[in-house]
C-alpha cells in the first residue's frame, strides 16, 4: 500500500483525533484474548481505527454455531483457527499491519510467554475462565 493510499484509509480517523493521536494509534501494541462473539468485533474496530499492532490470543477454531455472532463466522472458514482467520480479516482492512497470532489458552502457567513484548492495552474478550 502506498503512502496515499495508507493516507486516505485512515483519513475520517485524522479529522476525529488529529494527525497526533493516528500516530499514536498505529503505534499502539494491543493484545486481544479471545476473539468470539465480543473479541471479534473488537479485532475489527481497532483494525478499522489504525492500531497498528496487534496481538489475537484465542484457543478456539470457527465453527458453525458461531454464524450468529462471530465475525470470522463464514462458509469456507469453519474449522480454522479464529485467530489465523481474524489476522487474515485484519491484514485485509489494514494492509500494514502487524498481526501476531496465539492459539492458545491464557493459564497461569503461559503469561509470561503469550504477554511477552511491550504491549500499551490487553483487551479481555475470554469466555472461558
Amino acid at each position: 500500500m502506498d503512502e496515499k493510499q495508507a493516507e486516505l484509509r485512515f483519513s475520517r480517523t485524522t479529522q476525529l483525533i488529529g494527525t497526533t493521536g493516528l500516530t499514536t494509534l498505529q503505534r499502539a501494541r494491543i493484545a486481544v484474548v479471545g476473539v468470539g462473539g465480543v473479541g471479534s468485533y473488537v479485532v475489527e474496530a481497532l483494525s478499522r481505527a489504525g492500531i497498528g499492532w496487534l496481538v489475537l490470543i484465542d484457543h478456539d477454531q470457527s465453527e458453525l454455531s458461531n454464524t450468529n455472532r462471530q465475525l470470522h463466522a463464514l462458509e469456507g472458514h469453519y474449522g480454522q483457527p479464529k485467530v489465523e482467520i481474524m489476522a487474515e480479516r485484519v491484514k485485509a482492512i489494514n494492509p500494514n499491519s502487524i498481526v501476531v497470532t496465539r492459539q492458545t489458552f491464557v493459564r497461569d502457567d503461559n503469561l509470561a510467554s503469550v504477554f511477552h513484548g511491550n504491549l500499551s492495552y490487553i483487551v479481555d474478550a475470554i469466555d472461558t475462565v
